[in-house]
């Protein structure tokens, strides 16, 4: 028999998990446009490549908060579905 009562704590958690990890890829976003607005002050021959770096490691971030985002969702619809399979102490007596 499943344990829905486990399977929702575990989902919580792991949900909490998740938004953890995107408030940290939220942050560094943050940081790279700093440094990319502060770079795109200084001449370009010398700061250009840092500057492509910057910007190649923002796309990363955001791709990877693409990737985490849909994922918290699917995991509240999960959720809403465990809890509803937890049987009431009415149904269990």
């Amino acid at each position: 028999m499943i344990d829905y009562s486990f399977a929702v704590v575990m989902f919580k958690r792991y949900s909490k998990h998740l938004q953890d990890v995107v408030t940290s890829i939220e942050t560094m976003i943050g940081n790279y446009d700093k440094q990319i607005a502060e770079l795109e002050k200084l001449p370009k021959d010398k700061y250009g490549n840092r500057l492509k770096e910057v910007e190649s490691k923002r796309t990363e971030a955001y791709k990877k908060l693409a990737h985490v985002c849909p994922n918290i969702e699917k995991m509240y619809e999960q959720m809403d579905e465990l809890q509803k399979e937890i049987p009431t102490s009415e149904e269990i007596n």
